[in-house]
């Protein structure tokens, strides 16, 4: 695959995610977060006017991507998330879909139905211990309605700490299992992930953030999107060194042979 056009590039993408912050309040409750060891790294806001400028330009060549603004954060705790979602809806006039993955931390019903009223389409809530469950539980069966999709998850943190120290994955034996040709991910594609210190990376699994496609504020799309390109290529010709690549266990979720 070769680059093409800057209007190419953003209509092949299905989400934007913006890291709002770095920041989660259940960081240090959650050891193994990558968050809990990345903070002081990656501390600081993603700037608002720059959130809008890449929204006007997904507007500008006609992108059907949804926006997101999650990464490892929690985007309920900043303070612009309603007014993020207000502009996009009301000033803009875009309809793309808005997605909302959120703890469910000190949230309540008012801050849910806030979220919807501004044109949240779907939430995705995840819930890390039963009584965080039930109680998310009876805020969803409060909110159901037409035209918005809510996911209510029981989730445990993976390993993903250790991704690094892993054994790589036998790529060959891999694909013979799966009867396919070669490993294939989607995400230097179909993805646009923005820290909130403007880098642009490959994916939330590369946690320490070894692949960097550009930042937002310094490189242009075009830069950033033919690197993504090339690191697509390298991964579908099985010709990928990336630490985290070679570790993934993404595909069809089978995981990594040691």
């Amino acid at each position: 695959m070769v680059y093409e056009s800057v209007e190419k590039s953003f209509q092949m993408l299905d989400r934007i995610y913006f890291e709002l912050s770095h920041r989660c309040p259940l960081s240090e409750v959650h050891k193994s977060c990558p968050v809990s060891k990345m903070r002081e790294e990656f501390d600081g806001s993603l700037d608002t006017d720059f959130i809008f400028k890449v929204c006007e330009d997904v507007k500008k060549y006609d992108s059907k991507t949804g926006f997101s603004f999650h990464i490892y954060n929690e985007p309920s705790i900043d303070c612009r998330l309603l007014w993020i979602i207000h502009h996009i809806r009301q000033h803009l006039k875009m309809d793309n879909l808005i997605l909302i993955r959120t703890s469910g931390w000190g949230l309540d019903e008012h801050v849910f139905n806030d979220w919807i009223n501004e044109g949240v389409t779907r939430l995705l809530l995840d819930a890390y211990d039963n009584e965080s469950y039930d109680r998310m539980y009876a805020l969803k069966n409060k909110l159901i309605r037409d035209g918005i999709r809510i996911d209510l998850r029981m989730l445990q943190l993976d390993d993903r700490l250790q991704i690094y120290d892993k054994e790589p994955c036998d790529r060959d034996a891999w694909c013979k299992e799966l009867k396919i040709e070669a490993f294939d991910c989607l995400a230097p594609l179909n993805q646009l992930n923005i820290l909130a210190n403007g880098d642009v990376v490959m994916c939330e699994l590369d946690w320490k953030y070894t692949v960097k496609f550009g930042n937002i504020y310094r490189d242009s799309y075009e830069s950033i999107f033919n690197k993504k390109i090339d690191c697509y290529n390298e991964i579908i010709k099985n010709d990928c060194n990336i630490g985290a690549c070679l570790r993934c266990g993404y595909l069809a979720g089978v995981g990594c042979k040691k």
